[in-house]
């Protein structure tokens, strides 16, 4: 008799600490509206990213009543697979190095995209109201399709743009 009240009260107490536990958020509850919230918060995190900067560029434009030529720098914004969660401080830097090395196969195929796209515009093209707009969406999907989706470029960044 005494056996069975210990292992009731041994029971009674995991229990209670089992749910104080999931209550609190310690302990992930697998079902209910408590793991439905779980999942939605998770779903809803924005992607991390990774910044890829690319080297300087000089490219002729397509125009055809004088020579113009584009003077360029860009960084390419990637989502980073590998991290659930924003890096700070020195970690950035860390994870700017890693992603490099791994896109290191690539860049070949990434100058190809950059330049080819970049010498295919006009000086009016690019100084349209929407111009360098429509320019950073067709660079993300050549991009993107250049690499065949291994990694996703979700944006780019001018850093120095002249055209003359």
């Amino acid at each position: 008799m005494k056996k069975i009240l210990l292992f009731m009260g041994v029971g009674l107490a995991v229990g209670g600490a089992l749910a104080t536990s999931a209550l609190v958020g310690v302990l992930p509850v697998p079902f209910g509206p408590l793991a439905e919230a779980r999942e939605a918060a998770e779903r809803a995190r924005p992607p991390v990213t990774v910044m890829y900067p690319t080297k300087e560029r000089v490219v002729n434009l397509l125009d055809k009543q004088t020579s113009h030529y584009l003077k360029v720098q860009l960084t390419l914004e990637f989502i980073d697979t590998k991290l659930k969660e924003p890096p700070k401080g020195d970690a950035v830097k860390t994870q700017q190095d890693d992603f490099a090395k791994g896109m290191a196969g690539y860049t070949a195929v990434i100058e190809d995209a950059l330049t080819t796209t970049l010498s295919s515009k006009s000086s009016s093209d690019l100084l349209k109201p929407d111009g360098k707009d429509l320019l950073k969406q067709e660079l993300i999907d050549k991009v993107n399709r250049a690499l065949h989706d291994d990694e996703k470029a979700v944006n780019v960044y001018f850093t120095s743009f002249i055209i003359q």
